[in-house]
């Protein structure tokens, strides 16, 4: 009895489109867009490439929240110590 798990998974094969897409890489979306684009000012960006705009944005409001909450954190921690220290 075997299981899939321990099964050989050097049968698996990748269809030959998806090996041919991922050899050559994204391609530039419709607009045209691409790593050689220049972009001046972050309206020019959120015209452009609005996915780049919107991912930038959560990435600095996800960052932003986690500073936030190390600070937080570290603050309480502080806040304990000084509970313990004063016996209360």
């Amino acid at each position: 009895m075997s299981s899939p798990i321990l099964q050989d998974s050097s049968s698996s094969t990748i269809p030959p489109a998806a090996a041919a897409d991922a050899q050559q890489g994204p391609s530039a979306p419709s607009g045209g867009v691409s790593s050689a684009t220049k972009i001046s000012s972050l309206e020019d960006l959120k015209e452009k490439a609005p996915e780049v705009y919107n991912q930038m944005l959560l990435s600095m409001a996800t960052t932003a929240c986690q500073d936030a909450k190390k600070q937080q954190d570290h603050i309480k921690e502080i806040m304990a110590e000084a509970r313990r220290q004063n016996g209360g």
